[in-house]
């Protein structure tokens, strides 16, 4: 004969699992987010720790020391294809050298291009292009992301 403490912790523990399995179904947690990326038809970047970004506002260029990248970017088109988006580019200046050096940050238009589609990831941007200016001269930068 069972005791009534027994069957107590038995429903308490069925309400338990039961209710965490609904949770995880409503907040899509099952699954991982690499493997929903071969489905899911937007663009992305790569990130440095090689996460998925969809309009990332901050985005780091050099991952080995993070003496160049991107900082409030406001995206104005992100389709498949292509995006544009307008913030500020930052870079080392490497003077006297790059340890010694300071970041310098310049208005800057980041244009994403060149959509590679890999197993793993899906679409990913391969290709930034970063116009800004320097003392009235507009440079042009291309930059691999994809790597």
């Amino acid at each position: 004969m069972e005791r009534p403490e027994m069957n107590r912790i038995r429903s308490s523990s069925t309400a338990l699992i039961g209710a965490t399995l609904l949770l995880v179904s409503l907040t899509g947690m099952i699954g991982t987010p690499m493997a929903s990326a071969k489905t899911d038809p937007t663009t992305h970047v790569m990130t440095c720790s090689r996460t998925l970004s969809v309009k990332p506002r901050t985005y780091v260029i050099s991952c080995a020391d993070a003496n160049s990248g991107w900082s409030n970017v406001t995206w104005s088109s992100w389709s498949t294809a292509t995006a544009v988006g307008r913030g500020t580019y930052y870079q080392n200046d490497c003077s006297p050298n790059c340890a010694a050096g300071k970041i310098v940050k310049y208005a800057a238009t980041i244009h994403l291009t060149k959509v590679i589609t890999r197993a793993s990831s899906g679409k990913l941007f391969s290709e930034a292009v970063i116009k800004y200016s320097v003392n009235a001269k507009t440079k042009t930068l291309k930059v691999s992301l994809a790597n």
